[in-house]
Formats: C-alpha cells, structure tokens, sequence
C-alpha cells in the first residue's frame, strides 16, 4: 500500500456510514490513531469495533495492527523506519492492568536482557572508561536521563567526565576530544541526528567510541568502536522510553558497580567523602 492515508480517503465513497466514520476519524486525527486500540477508536468515531476490521479488509491490510503500521508510515515517513506501537490506549484502562502490564514487560525484559547483554564488551568498556584521560557522555531526550545518571555515577568516584544538556554543547566537546578520551554515546533508536553527529565528531577527533543502543544495526551502532547492545522490545513510537530506559540503567549499573570494584578502597573514599559534605551543603542552603 503506496500511502494509507491516500487509500482511505479515496475508499471514503465506498464505506459504509459506520465504516465512514472511523475513517473520518483517522483521516482528521492520525497520530492519535496510531496509538489507540480498535476499541478506542470506535468509541471516539461513533463506529464500531466490527466496522472497523471491515475497513481494514476493504484496504487490504491484514488486520486493524497492520493499519496502524502503514498509518505510522505515511507520518513518519521521513523519519526513521516506521513500526508498530507496542501499547494500545483507552480512555478507561484500570491502573491496576497497567501495573500489572508493565510488571509483566519488565519481568520479560529483564530475561532477554541477560541472554542480549555481551560480556566481553561490556568488559572492554569498563577497562576503556577507566583508562581514559577523560568521559564525554552524549544523550538527549529519554536518553539524557540516562546520560544524567552516568554522568552522577562517575563524577562520584573521581572519573573527569563530561555532560551536558545542550545537544550543541556535546557536538562541540565532542570535537575537542583526543585519542585518551572516551565518548559514551546513548540512544535507544540509534537514529537521534544530534547525538549520532557528536559520536560522529568525537571519533574524528580520535576519541574511543563506545554506544549504548538497541540491538541491531543502526546509525549510531555504525559510528562507534564497541556497542553495548540492549533488547529491541519496545517500539519506537512509544507514549515515552519506558522498559528501554530500565534496561540502559541496568547497564549503567553495571558498568558503576564494576568500575567501582577496579579501585574499591579509592572509590569507597570518595564516595564517602561526598556523603558527608554534600548533607553539610543542604543544610547550608536551607537553614
């Protein structure tokens, strides 16, 4: 199907008035669409559930998901490669089926994530962060919390590291690395321009570039020296990172954990030292 968008539109005078009204509404509502389950969507157009999968078969999808795929196509068509979001939404969803959901994803998650995770570069990468003059850290978005939490992680066991919010502040860090530095480049889709274009700079430069992203072959994966892979199990069109940022955490902990380990009396110091003086700075800020 050349354009879903197109084809429903052109299908309008054929539907039925119950068919027609779910494809009005997905017509003048798209990106909602792509993320509301058949039932949502027929409450929302005063259709039905069944007239709905009458449409789809009247398009010639194979089901009301792989309308939803090809709907994803036709918006993001100019941006990384379309796929099926992994969530349905409703207005009425009880909150204890989407903890019950997301306990069971993270569960699935954390099974896949021990067979996905390689241990031999997730030793290298421990060896190269801890031998490095310096750590650039690259990651916006969902990916910056996840930078974020590096970056606290190594600046509290002594490692000069480097983040910062503003993607253009890491482009041109990333230009000023050497040949000693490490770059630590986050994201899950592989695909964020800004932060691929400062792993890309960093390795210009002659940094070492190590990637944490999804497995699989990506922009980001291409650009780096060592990838650190985690599970492809959540969607790319998502409500928000989800299971995708536990899993990148989980590696960040790793990695903590293992680093602190390589000088454990050093870092225990440290780490001890700043639990006492930041507690004397708060109270020093709120007398």
């Amino acid at each position: 199907m050349e354009s879903c968008l197109y084809q429903l539109q052109k299908t309008l005078p054929y539907c039925t008035p119950s068919e027609r009204k779910a494809a009005d509404y997905i017509l003048k509502n798209p990106r909602k669409a792509i993320y509301y389950g058949i039932t949502e969507i027929a409450s929302k157009s005063g259709s039905s559930s069944a007239a709905i999968t009458r449409l789809c078969k009247r398009l010639n999808a194979g089901g009301f998901k792989d309308l939803k795929a090809l709907l994803a196509r036709d918006i993001y068509k100019d941006d990384i490669p379309a796929e099926n979001p992994s969530f349905q939404l409703t207005s009425d969803t009880p909150v204890a089926d989407i903890l019950a959901s997301t306990l069971d994803a993270s569960r699935r998650d954390l099974e896949v994530i021990d067979k996905t995770l390689n241990r031999k570069n997730l030793e290298t990468t421990v060896a190269r962060l801890h031998a490095a003059r310096s750590v650039q850290i690259f990651g916006i978005g969902a990916s910056a919390l996840v930078a974020s939490d590096l970056y606290q992680k190594l600046s509290r066991i002594g490692y000069l590291c480097l983040w910062n919010p503003d993607s253009h502040v890491q482009i041109a860090s990333a230009c000023n690395m050497g040949g000693e530095d490490v770059a630590f480049a986050i994201s899950y889709s592989g695909e964020t321009d800004l932060v691929n274009e400062a792993a890309r700079q960093a390795k210009l430069a002659g940094a070492y570039v190590i990637s944490l992203t999804r497995l699989g072959s990506n922009t980001l994966s291409r650009l780096s020296h060592l990838v650190i892979s985690i599970p492809n199990t959540e969607a790319l069109f998502r409500q928000g990172a989800g299971q995708s940022r536990i899993n990148q955490l989980i590696v960040i902990d790793v990695l903590y954990a293992a680093l602190l380990s390589r000088d454990l009396d050093r870092s225990l110091e440290r780490i001890e030292r700043t639990r006492i003086a930041l507690p004397k700075h708060a109270k020093r800020r709120n007398p």
